[in-house]
């Protein structure tokens, strides 16, 4: 998915990775209201991890994830969000961010008292916040500052598309590769991460091989010249014809 845009050649190169015995997996930043209303339109997959991390979904067993267009039936991997409970609460609560169980939630209050404005629209496991302003910035550095006691209570944080993003520690992107990787029982050598931006980089420490259609971050870019596993796509930033590229180039891979 490029930019927010995703392509029918892009929707037809996964099927026919899929085909050839891969998982497909989805590991985003997205918020679970934007997965579910986008899921119509996504490939068909194995797994979807939203919330960076927070949330995984599976599809309903025995469908081999074979229709996207009914997001309703996917379900939550209790064995995945349990272990979170006590930093986010329940996972599936209608109470506002304000009334929320979980130190997550705590955080939450702690910063709208310091006068941010966290983004929660949408959000059950982790919640964003962007710093408007010189004010914003500086009440932020202060909640960075206690890093140590954030990770104390069970909370991570990564920049993904210029913003903060905080989650429960145990969660993010490299977790969730661990965990399917150990429920699938496949090894890191056997993995292929495809990203462009800060929050991905925990992601990447557990694929043997690292694609990238854009970069975002400045974090991504300095260490692209580090990583002789990381391949930047030659029409890197124009969208959906870099990922088609790199999906192209996993087909080769396959072939």
């Amino acid at each position: 998915m490029g930019r927010g845009v995703i392509s029918e050649e892009t929707v037809g190169l996964i099927q026919q990775i899929r085909e050839k015995g891969v998982k497909f997996v989805i590991i985003t930043g997205a918020r679970t209201s934007t997965i579910l209303e986008r899921m119509p339109m996504l490939p068909i997959c194995d797994a979807i991890a939203c919330e960076t991390g927070s949330k995984i979904l599976f599809p309903p067993a025995g469908s081999n994830a074979r229709d996207m267009s009914k997001p309703s039936e996917w379900t939550l991997d209790s064995d995945w969000s349990e272990p979170l409970r006590g930093v986010t609460g329940p996972l599936d609560t209608d109470l506002p961010a304000s009334e929320r169980q979980g130190e997550l939630w705590k955080l939450y209050n702690e910063m709208k008292a310091k006068n941010l404005d966290p983004d929660v629209r949408g959000y059950y496991g982790c919640f964003r916040v962007k710093c408007k302003t010189e004010e914003h910035l500086a009440a932020m550095q202060e909640f960075l500052a206690s890093l140590d006691e954030l990770k104390s209570r069970g909370i991570g944080h990564a920049m993904n598309l210029g913003c903060y993003d905080f989650f429960p520690l145990a969660a993010g992107k490299g977790n969730v590769v661990q965990y399917l990787q150990r429920r699938w029982q496949v090894t890191s050598t056997d993995c292929v991460a495809l990203f462009d931006d800060d929050n991905d980089l925990p992601m990447t420490q557990h694929c043997a091989t690292g694609f990238l259609p854009w970069v975002h971050s400045d974090s991504v870019r300095k260490r692209l010249p580090l990583e002789p596993s990381w391949h930047l796509a030659s029409t890197a930033g124009d969208g959906v014809f870099a990922t088609e590229e790199i999906l192209g180039r996993i087909l080769e891979l396959l072939s």
